[in-house]
């Protein structure tokens, strides 16, 4: 029997490695070739839409290399220009003998040489001008294994045999031969235009900003902070810089350039010259931006809830256009945009209703953090006379935490205790000021020379904002109670405009009513994940009988944290409990497996 036994477990085990080896997947990728020599190379496509995955999208690619060379080297032929194709762009645009003159600026035709760049724009608009006369002056250029159709290589799902879409993570694969090559989304529109090369692995497309000349992406960002596909989680007040590229073939003749950042993005510096105008004008008719507020008798009813209504209303909107006008110029050019998160704007305005004229002035504020997953970014668009490009920033974020004050003994709610927000810099602490800035100590028993902000319960508290303020009662409740839910939130602490991060800690510096004083740090975790959770929206400990108290609390929307006032517990660390979970419970599957296969066989 143990020799039986010994033999089964070594089974388990060779079957287990062999299980781990495939679930790790092959790093090698391998090259092939076309029937007529090409080098293929196997090409991974991320789809995404303003930085979120698209899955179950059709895209398929079609090398244009050809054409793109007869665009460089001017080495059209005889055949091309005197072909149908030539004679419909021809109609298209000027026709000087065997030459086209494009947009009034480019000329191409035989022995005419062009620029990569000017070569990239004028691709671009010849096949979305005309695709089939594209196609056919790249003739065989879309050569792929097999043959030489026009047929288009289509991306498939990964590891899913014969499923031509991107899968849930916005991906699909394919293998593509070197050179130029057009992404096409299924009703054959142009999305990109890509240079196919040897050490070409993943092609990143966003539908937000389709391959139109002009590129935005954001530098120096902590890797960290990457919470999504072009998405990023950072403190509110963090400095954020973007790069701007626009390409030379766009501004032969200069071009006019417009920035508008959602309201709570805010612009700090612009490395050219600009001017600044309102978007908004001085009079505004709320029922515009939020249908529901329709008189100026409805604002003085309720006013607070009013304009907290309207203000989540323009959170998407801009406050300010940012105005740019670009000389002539023969390279690209490059512009930075230095900006940050507000967590609270205000726009005043002259408020009426027509047809009434009569006016009201309102002072409304626009707070970032209107939902757990509120993100900022800003659109570009530029005009020359001739093209309208545009294009959206990276999205940035941040992410929060929300407690809720208990005696874990006793198992019931506490209030009045005080903390401190800070977070550890090597041996030393950051600590949150009322000045709204983090200052370095070395000593945390000795930090009232520094000001620092005191967390108290029944209060939101955002990076940025110098104290705190109320959490609003939850009114809509069926069984509303405004003592109960006023008492209920004494003992919540909301925290928001924090980057993902372990190192932030709460230090009590006042103990709640009726208990002892326990000054140690209490660690906590706030994360913003690409699959959609977050620290605000996720809490890392709850107690669910607690939760039903909490007027605030929304499950995966608003979920609190359990902040022991009794014990010397700690915030679990979520994610690394969750991995390790996930690791232990798919062991225990694979063996009950494994035992299941040995016992009948």
């Amino acid at each position: 029997m143990p020799s039986e036994l010994l033999k089964k477990l070594v089974k388990i085990f060779f079957l287990i490695n062999i299980f781990l080896f495939f679930a790790q997947g092959s790093p090698l990728t391998v090259n092939a070739k076309t029937t007529d020599g090409k080098v293929e190379k196997k090409v991974e496509l991320r789809v995404t839409d303003f930085g979120q995955p698209v899955s179950g999208g059709k895209y398929n690619a079609i090398n244009v290399d050809v054409l793109y060379q007869k665009i460089v080297e001017g080495s059209f032929t005889d055949r091309d220009v005197t072909s149908q194709a030539w004679t419909k762009l021809g109609n298209i645009y000027s026709k000087d003998d065997k030459a086209l003159k494009i947009s009034g600026t480019y000329t191409i035709g035989p022995g005419v040489k062009n620029t990569s760049s000017d070569a990239l724009y004028i691709l671009n608009k010849i096949i979305n001008d005309s695709y089939n006369a594209a196609m056919t002056l790249n003739g065989a250029g879309n050569i792929i294994a097999g043959g030489k159709d026009s047929t288009a290589i289509t991306f498939k799902a990964p590891k899913v045999k014969g499923e031509p879409f991107t899968n849930k993570e916005g991906k699909g694969e394919a293998k593509l031969p070197l050179g130029y090559t057009a992404i096409f989304d299924s009703d054959n529109r142009l999305q990109k235009i890509v240079d196919i090369t040897e050490a070409t692995k993943n092609i990143s497309l966003d539908l937000s900003n389709p391959d139109s000349g002009m590129t935005i992406k954001t530098v120096d960002m902590p890797k960290s902070s990457l919470s999504g596909t072009n998405q990023y989680t950072i403190e509110s007040g963090e400095s954020i810089k973007y790069v701007v590229k626009i390409k030379a073939a766009y501004l032969k003749d200069g071009a006019n350039l417009t920035i508008a950042p959602q309201a709570n993005l805010t612009i700090d510096d612009i490395s050219v010259p600009y001017t600044q105008t309102d978007y908004y004008n001085p009079i505004i008719t709320p029922s515009v931006y939020e249908p529901s507020i329709t008189s100026i008798s409805q604002i003085n009813d309720n006013y607070d809830g009013v304009i907290t209504l309207l203000g989540a209303s323009l959170v998407n909107l801009p406050l300010y256009n940012y105005n740019i006008k670009l000389d002539p110029s023969e390279e690209d050019v490059t512009i930075e945009i230095h900006a940050h998160i507000s967590p609270q704007v205000n726009l005043k305005r002259q408020i009426n209703f027509p047809p009434s004229t009569d006016t009201m002035e309102l002072t409304i504020p626009i707070n970032a953090y209107q939902t757990a997953k509120q993100t900022f970014a800003f659109k570009l668009s530029l005009s020359n006379g001739k093209d309208n490009l545009t294009g959206t920033s990276p999205s940035v974020t941040s992410t929060g935490i929300n407690f809720v004050m208990m005696d874990t003994e006793k198992n019931k709610l506490a209030s009045g205790a005080q903390y401190l927000l800070g977070k550890k810099k090597g041996d030393n602490y950051d600590i949150y000021t009322q000045t709204g800035n983090w200052v370095e100590v070395a000593d945390l028993s000795s930090v009232s020379s520094i000001e620092p902000l005191v967390l108290e319960g029944g209060n939101i508290y955002s990076l940025g904002v110098s104290s705190g303020m109320s959490i609003p009662l939850n009114t809509s409740l069926f069984d509303f109670n405004a003592k109960r839910e006023t008492k209920t939130n004494q003992s919540l602490i909301k925290i928001v405009g924090l980057a993902s991060s372990k190192d932030y800690f709460l230090y009590p510096i006042k103990a709640p009513e009726g208990y002892d004083l326990k000054q140690s740090i209490i660690p906590f975790t706030t994360f913003n994940e690409m699959n959609g959770k977050n620290s605000v929206g996720d809490a890392l400990t709850q107690n669910y009988k607690v939760n039903s108290l909490i007027g605030d609390y929304s499950a995966g929307q608003s979920e609190y944290n359990v902040l022991s006032v009794t014990s010397d517990d700690k915030v679990s660390n979520y994610s690394s409990l969750r991995v390790l979970g996930g690791i232990a419970l798919g062991v225990v599957v694979v063996i009950l497996v494994l035992l299941l296969i040995l016992k009948f066989t």
